[in-house]
């Protein structure tokens, strides 16, 4: 057993000891701006590579029985120090970045190191996300996961991060890194414009010769003196009302998507059921698994009747459930938020009843729930709004006509629904008040709509999509028309081993998948499923033929997301102000 120091200097006293973990008399006093630690010298060598290499290449400090550490700070120093004896480490927000530098200084053991980077990893979200992103890619540390993490968070979550106050206290170098990310999810450019201004009206004034380099590298504007001109009078302006008039001088951003697959049922053969969640690539149609269901549902079936929809980088669900006529329904409102690195999950409110086979849309921060069915197979023609700021429910004029799965859409703050017959429904949220269109040569009543898009190639026109009579068919229609006439876009004849699973926009495609089933003695079951895409181009008309997508088999619901790459670190310069 080690015998104990020599007495400390005159006037210094041991202000922590080791000795409240360990028996044994300690053998180094470590000092550290004046406070002195009581240790042991092969505790320290077992949790960190810092003292490891100070007691084996015959440094200096290996003959002493005290050691100045000028580089640290005690309190940090002193958390990681009990760690090393208790084998437990809390962080919190307070202490979590002096925590990751001083154990990144020590060289501490991966395992606390681990801790560090996961409680940076869950703390994660708008208030946060700035301290986390360029923090952990400063010049004094790297944490690339964490940074690629928070950058990811950070480039989905444009629109809640302008809503609040942490863009204006960024320095022009990071919001200029931010904003400048072609993987921006940014709805208008003008928001990218509101979001400098913003910066400008609460931070030292930017000289005007620079305002216009600004432009350049942060909004997508037509490169000409003009526009840039347009752009820079309106960032400048006191005059709010001229953000308004510069939409003409922006380009639109190119926007790449991956698709979400959620009830999905894995190909590998070993599957656990509808449960899993799938992110699939349109460049190479390999699926992968991105997250489970278990928070939502730990036994899915094949028809779950859960209604879903998408606001940016966030996907809500809600509604269905596990064997209808048991009292297992799901009646949470679940938001998944895909940017997220871990607990993804959130539930954010309660329908006010059972609902299975509706539809759920998004205007403006609220939820729209109608039509479906609710206990019994009683039809549900109830048109409700779950406000997500405040968590009420408001109820709205009853549908004029009920569907079951209705397929639905929103442009600006009106939704949208197709009838049963040759009739599409609108719902203004404004003046909370149904229209009707009658619309000829949609297909006959025999045949259902199966989903509903907005058409990105003309303002107020959809796409409709119908399934039936062995075939799947897309029509377009514009609603500001005298007479809505719909137009044939493509047809597919269906194989009856064919069912539609689900469509999204992509850019200038349409995307619909099938579900295949055939018999195949190779397999317990006796058949083999799969899951296949068809591309249809909008500017062209074209349709891709078939191609199988590997990884998964079959999916209840497809969902269109940004893509948002994990991301390369860009380190700031070192005479940045933050």
């Amino acid at each position: 057993m080690s015998g104990t120091v020599k007495p400390l200097p005159l006037g210094l006293k041991l202000t922590w000891s080791a000795a409240i973990y360990d028996p044994r008399p300690t053998d180094l006093i470590l000092l550290v701006q004046d406070i002195a630690f009581g240790v042991h010298k092969d505790v320290l060598q077992t949790n960190c590579d810092y003292f490891r290499a100070m007691f084996t290449l015959q440094m200096v400090e290996l003959t002493k029985d005290i050691i100045t550490l000028n580089l640290f700070q005690p309190k940090p120093f002193q958390i990681l120090l009990e760690s090393f004896y208790s084998g437990y480490l809390q962080p919190t927000e307070d202490n979590i970045f002096s925590l990751c530098e001083t154990a990144q200084m020590l060289q501490v053991s991966s395992s606390l190191l681990s801790k560090c980077s996961n409680f940076l990893l869950s703390w994660i979200n708008c208030d946060s996300v700035f301290d986390i992103m360029f923090w952990s890619n400063s010049t004094t540390l790297y944490l690339p996961e964490v940074h690629s993490a928070a950058k990811r968070y950070a480039l989905a979550h444009f629109s809640d991060l302008l809503k609040s106050d942490v863009l204006h206290k960024l320095s022009l170098e990071e919001l200029c890194i931010y904003l400048s990310d072609k993987y921006l999810v940014v709805e208008k450019e003008v928001e990218v414009v509101g979001a400098l201004r913003t910066w400008f009206q609460h931070n030292d004034q930017v000289p005007t010769h620079t305002v216009s380099d600004i432009v350049l590298k942060c909004v997508h504007t037509h490169e000409t003196p003009s526009s840039i001109q347009h752009v820079v009078k309106a960032l400048i302006d006191s005059d709010e009302s001229h953000l308004n008039d510069i939409s003409v001088f922006f380009k639109e951003r190119q926007k790449l998507h991956d698709i979400f697959m959620f009830w999905s049922l894995s190909d590998s053969g070993v599957s656990t059921g509808y449960g899993d969640v799938f992110r699939v690539s349109p460049s190479t149609w390999q699926a992968s698994k991105y997250d489970n269901m278990d928070a939502v549902e730990a036994l899915p079936v094949s028809d779950m009747g859960t209604a879903v929809c998408c606001v940016a980088s966030v996907v809500y669900l809600s509604g269905g459930g596990n064997k209808f006529g048991a009292v297992n329904w799901i009646r949470d409102i679940w938001m998944f938020d895909f940017s997220l690195p871990v607990e993804r999950w959130t539930a954010v409110g309660k329908l006010t009843e059972s609902r299975r086979h509706h539809a759920m849309v998004s205007v403006e921060n609220c939820l729209f729930i109608f039509g479906g069915f609710g206990k019994f197979r009683v039809r549900n023609i109830k048109l409700e709004c779950f406000h997500l700021s405040t968590g009420l429910w408001e109820v709205l004029p009853v549908m004029p006509e009920h569907v079951v799965s209705p397929a639905a859409v929103t442009s600006g703050k009106t939704i949208y629904y197709l009838g049963k017959g040759q009739t599409i429904y609108s719902f203004n949220t404004i003046v909370k008040s149904w229209t009707c269109y009658q619309c000829q040569s949609l297909p006959s009543p025999g045949v259902m709509s199966v989903a509903m898009h907005v058409d990105p190639r003309k303002s107020n026109s959809f796409l409709g999509l119908f399934s039936g009579d062995g075939k799947c068919c897309l029509q377009s229609f514009h609603l500001d028309d005298p007479i809505v006439q719909a137009r044939e876009e493509c047809s597919l004849s269906l194989d009856s081993n064919l069912t539609f699973a689900g469509s999204v926009i992509s850019g200038a495609n349409m995307l619909l998948f099938f579900y295949t089933s055939k018999e195949d003695t190779t397999r317990s079951s006796g058949t083999s499923e799969s899951l296949i895409v068809r591309s249809f181009c909008l500017q062209t008309g074209l349709l891709t033929d078939s191609q199988v997508i590997t990884g998964v088999c079959n999916a209840l619901s497809i969902v269109c997301l940004p893509h948002i790459p994990v991301t390369q670190c860009l380190l700031l310069s070192p005479n940045s102000d933050k």
